[in-house]
């Protein structure tokens, strides 16, 4: 990939995420990651865990309201909705009305790194979930044109990928 592109996905899932970096349970993830696979996670990687931690914590929610039995299929849907839980980076919240999943985005611009030998990101940006997930009922086209800079003043900055805000 060539040096200054802006990336971004939908979550904020990424193995240098300024937030994370040092939170002992996703650096103890990504250190078992790379000795087991020789690479860094990616993007489908962080989902999995993702996947997998809303599916213990919405069958431990469906137990606890299903008076310790196991729950069916509809308990279990049920259960995700409302649910807020964290895979590897930030809370993941599933919107009751909707069960839309609401996860923060990062973005950032492709930089080359004496330490890695593919690009990485510089210039982060965190922007939380509301600000990017239309909300439950409304026309994504007609939301997006109710969009304007001042978002901006709630968005986190991160300079180089040091986990400095700028």
């Amino acid at each position: 990939m060539p040096e200054g592109v802006l990336v971004g996905a939908r979550g904020d899932h990424y193995f240098l995420h300024p937030e994370y970096v040092n939170d002992p349970k996703h650096s103890d993830f990504v250190s078992k990651y790379v000795e087991k696979t020789g690479s860094q996670p990616i993007y489908p990687v962080y989902h999995m865990v993702q996947a997998m931690e809303a599916m213990v914590d919405a069958y431990d929610k469906a137990i606890s309201e299903n008076e310790g039995n196991w729950p069916n299929k509809e308990q279990l849907a049920e259960a995700l909705h409302g649910l807020t839980f964290r895979g590897l980076t930030s809370e993941v919240t599933i919107r009751p009305e909707d069960g839309q999943g609401l996860e923060d985005q990062l973005f950032g611009v492709t930089t080359s790194s004496d330490e890695y030998d593919f690009r990485i990101l510089k210039d982060i940006m965190i922007v939380p979930a509301d600000l990017v997930t239309t909300p439950a009922g409304e026309s994504t086209p007609e939301w997006l044109t109710t969009l304007n800079a001042d978002l901006l003043d709630e968005v986190d900055f991160y300079g180089e990928g040091n986990g400095d805000t700028q």
